[in-house]
């Protein structure tokens, strides 16, 4: 859609304020996308990756407003994780500290999983919670709103099997595109553009391929956990009136 834009930005949740009024074309990050949809009622959502703490992170401080955001705005995030490039674990950590739920789906799966990494289904780190289906997903998030918790709620659904890129191929990929980012100075916010575009040449195109049907399925995700919690809603509304 932006493509025939000839002006758009990409806004944060702190420039939402600001943005609103020039009356810019703007594309929202995750952070952004859930101030404004708690603002028009939506519950859940899916999108592609959710930023995080970049490698070196602790040090840097470079860590997205994503996390932030999950930590104060009642809002259910369906992602494939996080983008595989990131520091995975001290992301979750991060989150952990600030009180956002995060699980990841099963699909099929027994037992523990590991939280994805974005273009493959495993990344060496445990997910801190398992969900089995989209009916259980709706009831949490019925129960936050219920409580009155304000935080909000990662449920990470791994990329469909038959498009995945093997883990220890992107292991190898993403270390030669952050360590060549580190080499060429690309910092801050320049960092994610030139990492992501080096993955995308060294994968010969397929991390693009991968992104594309992740976004799919976790959209299609989003849209049958929206579908379950309505008929919670409709059932404790009943219950209501029926009291």
């Amino acid at each position: 859609m932006f493509a025939a834009i000839s002006f758009c930005v990409r806004t944060k949740a702190k420039f939402t304020q600001g943005r609103t009024g020039p009356k810019l074309h703007a594309g929202t990050t995750i952070a952004g996308t859930m101030v404004l949809a708690r603002l028009a009622g939506i519950r859940v959502f899916g999108t592609g990756g959710l930023g995080g703490v970049h490698q070196g992170g602790h040090n840097s401080l470079d860590i997205s407003a994503d996390l932030t955001e999950l930590g104060r705005t009642r809002m259910a995030v369906i992602s494939a994780g996080c983008k595989g490039f990131l520091d995975i674990p001290r992301t979750l950590e991060f989150l952990e500290t600030h009180g956002a739920m995060v699980s990841t789906f099963a699909d099929g799966r027994k037992g523990d999983v590991d939280f994805p990494a974005f273009w493959a289904r495993e990344s060496g780190t445990k997910s801190p919670f398992v969900i089995q289906d989209e009916s259980q997903a709706a009831a949490i998030i019925l129960a936050q709103e219920q409580l009155g918790i304000e935080s909000g709620m990662l449920f990470a659904n791994p990329i469909p099997e038959e498009h995945a890129i093997p883990r220890a191929e992107m292991e190898e990929v993403i270390r030669v595109a952050v360590r060549e980012a580190d080499e060429k100075g690309f910092t801050g916010s320049r960092n994610t553009p030139y990492v992501l575009t080096r993955i995308r040449q060294l994968t010969s195109e397929r991390s693009v391929t991968s992104n594309k049907h992740l976004v799919q399925a976790n959209v299609a995700r989003a849209a049958k956990v929206a579908v379950e919690l309505s008929k919670l809603l409709d059932g404790s509304l009943a219950s209501s009136d029926s009291g």
